[in-house]
């Protein structure tokens, strides 16, 4: 009640480690080194220190609840952001691709909530023709639907596919190395 987060903010899942018998809560995931073992959480947290301001803990899914066609990424993070009430209050979301989507971007930004976030190159709404163009090391690839910046960037071995609502278009300069490199702003944004 008494911690007003940044303007940048950001929503991932957690684990808490937890070898006790709740069944319905325990969750095993293999990729978290601290606690492959416990219970799951969904957090929001300042992305300047960390500091988690809300969670929620994933109990699984209920059979009950009809199944929203927008998905069940995107109604968790607008019952986040609407329990923090961070909607209409100009934050900054940084998300990981596990919750992006053009569709929730587009209703973030008309809720007054910018966004920024890797995306999977198989989610519906995303431009073809950005995604199927071959991209040689430090080529980018750009395309826009009204607010929506959707960049693809080919940085050595990866090809990141990126998702914006606060930035424009372009590159910056940053230090890399001890030498000037560019970087296109959507990931500068992101890594910020």
């Amino acid at each position: 009640d008494h911690y007003h987060p940044g303007i940048n903010i950001s929503i991932d899942e957690s684990m808490v480690g937890f070898k006790g018998k709740t069944p319905h809560l325990r969750q095993y995931m293999p990729l978290k080194r601290h606690a492959r073992f416990g219970i799951k959480l969904w957090c929001v947290c300042d992305s300047q220190n960390g500091y988690t301001s809300f969670f929620e803990v994933f109990r699984g899914r209920n059979p009950a609840e009809p199944v929203d066609p927008r998905g069940s990424t995107y109604v968790l993070v607008m019952r986040l952001l609407a329990a923090c009430d961070y909607l209409y209050s100009g934050h900054h979301l940084g998300v990981d691709n596990y919750f992006s989507s053009p569709q929730l971007f587009l209703d973030l930004y008309a809720q007054g909530t910018t966004a920024t976030g890797t995306v999977r190159s198989i989610r519906r709404g995303l431009p073809k023709a950005a995604l199927k163009q071959r991209l040689r090391n430090q080529e980018v690839s750009e395309r826009r639907m009204g607010p929506l910046l959707c960049v693809v960037f080919k940085d050595g071995s990866k090809t990141p596919v990126l998702l914006s609502t606060a930035v424009r278009a372009g590159f910056d300069e940053v230090r890399r190395r001890g030498r000037q490199v560019q970087k296109p702003r959507v990931v500068l944004k992101y890594n910020e």
